[in-house]
């Protein structure tokens, strides 16, 4: 059994609707690698923390606006997969927007933002974009 590193994703097919989200996804995991490459290297934790709240802010923020406009509309508000996603991008908004140097999970914010990304990532790419596709492609093959 071949074992995959965390950088590698599993092989598209390129007749897929969604393969751009797909390579989006693989950067998005490079960003959580580069998070975990400054924990490892002491790099200063305030440091740390002001480079994933930039990119959070200006990268994975606004993109997650797109995604519940754009795709998560594709499928029933009260799918548990549309449920799951949307508050996966609640969980990370709160951690960055409201934990705060005197916040208890100040400390740990850069690991726990690297896991829980890394988590909604996986889904994303594992579970829920292989169902919006193949919801989309129903939809087109019976029109």
């Amino acid at each position: 059994m071949q074992h995959h590193t965390l950088l590698e994703m599993p092989p598209f097919n390129k007749n897929r609707k969604l393969a751009f989200l797909f390579r989006d996804r693989h950067n998005d995991l490079l960003f959580v690698c580069k998070i975990r490459r400054a924990i490892r290297t002491a790099m200063a934790h305030h440091k740390i923390i002001q480079f994933i709240q930039e990119e959070f802010l200006n990268e994975f923020q606004p993109n997650f606006i797109e995604e519940e406009q754009w795709l998560f509309s594709k499928i029933p508000s009260n799918h548990p997969l549309r449920i799951k996603a949307e508050e996966q991008h609640t969980e990370l908004i709160n951690l960055i927007t409201t934990t705060s140097p005197e916040c208890k999970l100040y400390d740990s914010l850069p690991e726990t933002f690297a896991n829980l990304l890394e988590e909604h990532i996986r889904f994303e790419v594992r579970t829920l974009f292989p169902y919006i596709e193949q919801s989309m492609y129903q939809k087109t093959s019976v029109a």
